[in-house]
């Protein structure tokens, strides 16, 4: 693992892509802790005070965790894309950015990650989305991840709020457990509809009869089964 002069210095230095010539340029994370939060980019408000997460954002995010027994300031807070963006960052900019992701998740420490909002989803998983993936923990390099939409959607939308409050109790429930018992927190829904599941991957993600993949060795990868 890097150090953090080192991890500071991939992310600082970065030019991965054209965001790093603009506004204040990246943001180094905030925090080292067990439990991270991944936001999608750095908003211009947060560029200025060159923290990760900034305004209303962060006093709901922060309300919320609070309320569910997480204490925002014991937590590591990282951006999928560590530039500041005027809007939702594009799948080019997240996949620009992932190793600076990696490798701060890495000096986090981070065992279990709250991923903010459908881009940061779809990024690490193009099959999921926030109608079944949402709320759904799975593993990747040996973490957990586990998704809900991005506050600003809970501050334009009350339902989304109160649907946001429940996934990040559920989020906590789930760090209580820890990582020998996450699996007990996964859902006997398909990831993409609501029907049960019939098989699941290594990673915790699981599918119905219409929707799981079958491996074909030529590709080297699944092929989703079904078109809804």
């Amino acid at each position: 693992m890097l150090n953090r002069i080192e991890v500071v210095g991939q992310v600082l230095e970065c030019t991965a892509c054209e965001l790093a010539s603009g506004y204040g340029g990246p943001v180094f994370m905030e925090g080292r802790s067990r439990v991270a939060i991944l936001g999608e980019s750095l908003t211009l408000e947060a560029d200025v005070v060159g923290r990760p997460f900034a305004g209303k954002s962060r006093e709901l995010l922060e309300r919320l965790l609070t309320g569910a027994g997480l204490e925002p300031a014991d937590l590591a807070w990282v951006n999928a894309v560590s530039c500041a963006t005027a809007g939702p960052p594009s799948l080019e900019h997240l996949q620009a950015c992932a190793p600076n992701v990696v490798v701060q998740l890495d000096y986090s420490g981070a065992e279990f990650v709250l991923v903010l909002g459908r881009q940061n989803l779809q990024a690490m998983r193009s099959d999921l989305d926030m109608a079944f993936g949402r709320a759904r923990p799975f593993m990747v390099g040996g973490r957990v991840f586990f998704s809900t939409y991005h506050p600003l959607t809970a501050l334009q939308r009350r339902a989304a709020e109160v649907e946001m409050e429940a996934d990040v109790g559920s989020f906590a429930r789930l760090v209580d457990l820890g990582v020998e018992r996450w699996v007990e927190a996964i859902p006997d829904t398909c990831a993409a509809c609501s029907e049960f599941v019939v098989l699941f991957e290594e990673s915790g993600i699981g599918w119905c009869q219409d929707h799981r993949p079958i491996c074909d060795p030529s590709l080297g990868e699944s092929l989703r089964l079904g078109s809804h």
